[in-house]
Parts: structure tokens; C-alpha cells; sequence
């Protein structure tokens, strides 16, 4: 009985079917069930097919910018620039975080307890980004995108500038940990209203270039570390230098 659909055929016997090759024949094993989805699924789907073929000679190069209005390049501009500072944000943070404990230490405290003072604060500032994407991502399905974007630039915006009036470590971390909510509450938020807002052809495009800046933010936070550090060799600034 021929059951192969052309390539071996298969012998009924007591013991059960096996395959028996005939002579000018190929034999096959039958296709994986992921196979026979994947055909009937977009076999014929020509929409499908279309989008994912080359473009035909001289027809014009697709490009993902001519599918987006003002409001779209206003919502990835956004995005965009709210990750990049919330990037910055952090790696300055890292920049200052062991002077800064040893000012709020005191002059007693040892580079032992300035390190790990230092840890908490990173510890709780993550905790706080942790929490801030869930938080603020249920938050903006509640009251809206933009104005739970609005909140999260503010919270790491000002509890950011609040840490300069920090006297002593556990205010010091309370503002680190607001920050952070804020920080992870952006992204959450902002990589969401991309996701909703730009055409679906456009949309990887504009998800890599809201990442991508986060990679500018990372430079502007380290050419700041050079610059204030040259200002400070320099003695334009005053400074304390490591123990």
C-alpha cells in the first residue's frame, strides 16, 4: 500500500508498517509536526510572504522613518531621551557613590565600611528599579501612558538632585531607592508606549533606537567623570581624592 506520497512505500505486515525502499526511490522520513503547522499556517499567506521577501529590482528601499507622523517621532523622541538620562543617571551614580559615603560616613570611617555602604546603596537603588517597572507598568494601564511617563522622569529627576541634601546614609539610600523606581518605571513605560504607538513594520526599528540610546547616555555620563576629574587636578573644583 502506498502511503508515502511518493517516496517509499509502506509494507502491512502482522509485526506492524516499516518502510521498504524501491529501486530509483529516495526515502524520507515523514515531515516534524512543527513542519506541517508551519505550511498550513503561512503556505498560502501571501501577506505574510510578501513582507518577508526581498524587494523587487529598482523598486525603492524600504525605509521604516516614512511610515512615522509627528506623534510618533514625539513618543520615540521621548522614550528615547528618558532612557538615555535614566542611563546616565545610573552610571554617574556609580561614579559618585564611594565619595559620597565617605563625606556622609565621616572623616572616622574605614574604606571597608565605605565599600560596603556603598553595596546597600547600589542593593537598594536595583530593588527600587525592580519594583518600579512593575509598579508604574500596572500604573499606566490604570491612568494612562503619558501621564505615568510624566511621574517617573520626575521621581528620578528630582529624587536624583534631593541626594545632594542627603545628611546621613539612610536618607541617603531612601532617595536612591525612589530614583530607582523612577528609572525602571521610565523604561517600562516608555518601551510600552513605543510598542502601542509605531506602525508594526516600523516598531523593531524604533525599539533598537530607544536602546541605543541608552549607550549615549553611558558616554555623557563618563565624559562627565573626565571633565569634573580635569577640574578637579586642575583645582578649579575642590575635590577629596582616594585613600
Amino acid at each position: 500500500v502506498d502511503r508515502s506520497r511518493g517516496f517509499f512505500k509502506y509494507q502491512e505486515s502482522l509485526g506492524g508498517r516499516k518502510p521498504v525502499k524501491e529501486a530509483g526511490w529516495r526515502a524520507k522520513a515523514p515531515d516534524p509536526a512543527w513542519a506541517v503547522a508551519a505550511r498550513l499556517q503561512f503556505g498560502n499567506n501571501s501577506s505574510f510572504m510578501s513582507s518577508n521577501s526581498p524587494s523587487a529590482p529598482g523598486a525603492p528601499k524600504y525605509s521604516w522613518r516614512r511610515e512615522l507622523n509627528r506623534y510618533h517621532w514625539l513618543v520615540l523622541g521621548v522614550a528615547s531621551m528618558g532612557w538615555m538620562f535614566d542611563t546616565m543617571t545610573q552610571q554617574l551614580f556609580a561614579l559618585a557613590r564611594r565619595p559620597a559615603m565617605r563625606d556622609l560616613l565621616g572623616p572616622g570611617a574605614t574604606d571597608a565600611s565605605i565599600t560596603t555602604q556603598a553595596g546597600y546603596a547600589t542593593s537598594i537603588f536595583m530593588i527600587g528599579w525592580a519594583l518600579g517597572g512593575v509598579i508604574f507598568g500596572v500604573l499606566g494601564d490604570r491612568i494612562g501612558r503619558v501621564r505615568t511617563m510624566i511621574a517617573t522622569i520626575l521621581f528620578f529627576t528630582v529624587f536624583t538632585g534631593l541626594s545632594v541634601f542627603s545628611v546621613g546614609v539612610w536618607d541617603f539610600n531612601l532617595y536612591r531607592f525612589l530614583c530607582g523606581l523612577g528609572v525602571g518605571g521610565q523604561f517600562a513605560v516608555g518601551v510600552a508606549m513605543v510598542a502601542e504607538t509605531i506602525p508594526d513594520r516600523a516598531r523593531p526599528y524604533a525599539l533598537g533606537t530607544v536602546q541605543a540610546f541608552s549607550t549615549v547616555g553611558n558616554m555623557m555620563a563618563a565624559l562627565s567623570g573626565i571633565l569634573l576629574g580635569r577640574l578637579e587636578q586642575s583645582g578649579v573644583i575642590a575635590g577629596r581624592s582616594e585613600e
